[in-house]
């Protein structure tokens, strides 16, 4: 058995068991209305009938648009980049360099493409 405390033909609040037991008798005095056990807070009494409240509609969340970065937070995260991205790619194409190898060309152009998807992946706030 469930004591309610019921305002305006709306339950407030209620709880299980005799309310003089688990209340001061100053707030025990408002828990004075009897409900079967699937009823509860803010349920209507209507007609002699307890009805649920009505289940709210969903709302679709939409994120707050990102915070725009500085150019030292871009700056920092493209130097970590070069480093563990790029950096071993400009030592290969400089030692191709240095021996005169022949696919040194190709060294540089993957070391340039590694920059440029390192610098589109982390560009500069307009």
């Amino acid at each position: 058995m469930k004591w309610a405390w019921v305002e305006n033909g709306q339950i407030r609040d209620f709880c299980a068991g005799d309310p003089s037991d688990l209340f001061h008798p100053d707030v025990a005095v408002f828990y004075d209305t009897v409900i079967d056990d699937d009823v509860g807070r803010g349920w209507r009494l209507v007609d002699g009938e307890w009805t649920a409240p009505p289940v709210p509609e969903p709302i679709e969340y939409i994120p707050p648009p990102p915070t725009p970065m500085s150019i030292d937070e871009v700056e920092r995260l493209r130097r970590i980049a070069y480093a563990t991205e790029a950096d071993h790619l400009f030592f290969s194409w400089q030692a191709a360099v240095a021996e005169d190898a022949p696919d040194q060309d190709a060294k540089r152009l993957a070391w340039k493409a590694k920059r440029e998807e390192i610098q589109a992946r982390h560009p500069y706030p307009s």
